[in-house]
């Protein structure tokens, strides 16, 4: 590569190597799009979270915190200058600090906080600093068993006094790749904390729920993952216990990987020059810019990894295997695949004993007993598919392997296909119901409800679609107040229908995550008359009537996509009236409404919601 050597920040080593290479790649034909309204509602919901972060530190520390100036408001030089100033005086917290360029580690840092180490009189007189993150999703949990007096130790108030001891560390890889690349770069400065005798390494991230929490870089504690061939067998190698790796080794390999595939791509002199990375489908293809150029690329060499359970590790094996793509992959036998999962390496025995033979040979005597109650002669045998046995000895598991293979042949039809049969429960009355929440914090501002019958006198015709909801700033009353009308119409009808020897049955979907958790957090509040109790609401919950339409269509359906509304509704044939329809684009349709009195907008979201009522309903009538 000629010229200066380009300089990475720290998400770099995070990133999809093909995301990195196709961002320099000189060659590069596509675009990159731009962040989605989804994505976009995340990244301002992240800013606004660490901006009320920073005003409560500076709340709780004063003078001891200095803030840098941010970007827009100020150039890149003037911020670095400020910053090592900052840090050169020893300043104690230091908020959106940019770090003086590190040329030879080639890194580039913005950091969201630096906390001083206290000076204890066993290292150097030069000031020394912990990188902190602040992040808008979960640093702790509430342990399963007692935690430990260590672990407590960990969490800390925003004060950096104790916390209760409800919450330990929860540990994400990324975060601590990410902090792992601060504190090399502190390091490279001159201002990373020189550690002690224990070799621990701290950091911190600053969690959604406003606590500080610490985690050793230096510890083992992130186990990998890799694909290799051995003896012409392909085997996952997974660190575990201690020989996981530590935070500091995975964000080394990392970084220094990407490097080198952000120097071939700028290096490259011709398009005609095969990349060192091909496209790989994982869970971070939903928000890359580059996900419809690699999607599109995936699709046109119908690679394996469009099954969903095909990660890298997966999607290696099956290369390895003669399995490249989902067309290969759904070739593959189900039967053969169960039947592996039952006996494992005796059913490989017995087939290669069947081979031997006439097919009318009995297979009792011959192979394993349990084998041959299943498959009573050779012929039996001789139909099981070698490829899929072929995979008996590998790290995939029978029944990931039959997942797969199912997922395979719903991406070669283009879509979910049937399993079996579902018989779903019904009632004279039926209802539907369906909520929309905000986010960050998530508050119900609507609950709608569609009834239909065939009940020719009752008070609400057949197709009524009823809502509950606020259009002003929500409150905790608010809410309340919209689960009390609710509950109120509800139980209206359940005790008409007793009255009249009717049944009801009130449907929803995925009920557990959404309308179910809601109800029990506000009706606990008790900010309404009204409201139900916790007992009568959980005999609500528990009743037959109340019924999860998501139970009954992951046994029906095969689905690569998931068996979210969105996919299962289409495949009944319904489809939403909304062009764009979806729950994040009902927040910013949504927050026009509230902040924009925009009625058209709030006939957009009773119109949305209605069709998820429809469209749960469609998931029993077709």
């Amino acid at each position: 590569m000629s010229g200066e050597a380009s300089l990475h920040g720290a998400y770099v080593a995070r990133q999809c190597p093909v995301r990195v290479f196709r961002d320099r790649d000189p060659f590069e034909k596509a675009q990159p799009a731009e962040p989605d309204t989804a994505l976009q509602a995340l990244f301002d919901g992240g800013i606004e979270f660490e901006a009320a972060v920073v005003d409560s530190l500076a709340d709780i520390h004063g003078d001891d915190l200095v803030r840098i100036a941010t970007r827009g408001t100020d150039s890149a030089d003037a911020r670095v200058k400020a910053t090592m100033a900052a840090m050169q005086r020893g300043t104690r917290f230091i908020a959106g600090a940019l770090l003086e360029h590190d040329t030879v580690g080639r890194r580039l840092s913005e950091v969201d906080l630096l906390m001083r180490v206290p000076n204890t009189g066993r290292g150097p007189s030069t000031p020394r600093y912990w990188p902190i993150d602040i992040k808008h999703h979960r640093a702790t949990q509430i342990p399963n068993k007692p935690a430990t007096a260590e672990q407590t130790r960990l969490v800390v108030n925003l004060d950096l006094s104790p916390t209760g001891g409800e919450f330990i560390p929860k540990r994400s890889e990324a975060d601590c790749i990410q902090l792992a690349h601060y504190h090399r770069h502190l390091q490279a400065l001159g201002y990373a904390d020189p550690g002690d005798d224990s070799g621990s390494v701290w950091v911190g991230v600053i969690g959604s729920r406003g606590l500080l929490v610490w985690f050793d870089l230096s510890a083992p504690a992130h186990a990998t993952t890799t694909p290799q061939v051995i003896d012409d067998t392909m085997e996952f190698h997974k660190r575990s216990g201690k020989n996981s790796r530590t935070a500091l080794e995975r964000y080394d390999f990392e970084f220094a990987f990407r490097l080198d595939i952000a120097d071939n791509a700028t290096a490259r002199t011709s398009a005609t020059e095969p990349p060192p990375v091909v496209p790989v489908k994982t869970k971070e293809c939903d928000r890359c810019p580059w996900h419809d150029v690699c999607d599109a690329d995936l699709r046109n060499s119908d690679d394996v990894s469009l099954v969903t359970g095909v990660n890298y590790p997966e999607w290696k094996l099956h290369r390895h295997m003669g399995t490249p793509t989902t067309q290969a992959l759904a070739g593959l036998d189900t039967d053969t695949a169960r039947a592996l999962g039952v006996y494992g390496k005796r059913l490989v025995e017995a087939h290669a004993w069947a081979t031997t033979v006439e097919p009318e040979r009995p297979s009792a005597r011959a192979v394993d007993d349990e084998v041959a109650a299943d498959f009573p002669t050779a012929g039996g045998l001789q139909q099981l598919c070698e490829r899929t046995l072929a995979y008996h000895d590998t790290p995939i598991k029978p029944a990931a392997l039959l997942k797969q293979i199912e997922n395979a042949r719903s991406v070669q039809a283009g879509g979910p296909i049937i399993r079996q049969p579902v018989e779903i429960p019904r009632g004279d009355i039926e209802i539907d119901f369906d909520l929309e929440c905000t986010v960050n914090p998530a508050q119900v501002y609507l609950w709608g409800a569609l009834l239909t019958h065939n009940v020719p006198d009752w008070p609400e015709p057949s197709g009524t679609y009823v809502s509950f909801a606020n259009w002003k700033t929500l409150t905790t009353e608010i809410e309340a107040r919209l689960v009390a009308d609710l509950w109120a119409w509800l139980q209206q009808q359940i005790a008409l229908a007793e009255q009249r020897g009717l049944t009801v049955t009130i449907y929803g979907y995925n009920l557990a995550s959404t309308e179910t958790s809601h109800l029990r957090r506000i009706s606990a509040t008790g900010a309404a008359p009204g409201l139900p109790s916790a007992t009568e609401l959980t005999d609500f919950i528990e009743h037959d009537r109340y019924v999860d339409l998501l139970d009954y269509m992951k046994p029906k359906w095969i689905s690569n996509d998931g068996h979210s509304l969105k996919v299962m509704a289409p495949a009944h044939g319904f489809n939403w009236s909304d062009v764009d329809p979806g729950g994040f684009n009902s927040i910013d349709w949504y927050n026009a409404a509230v902040h924009d009195n925009n009625h058209e907008m709030i006939q957009r979201i009773l119109d949305y919601n209605h069709d998820d009522c429809r469209a749960t309903l469609a998931l029993r009538d077709t």
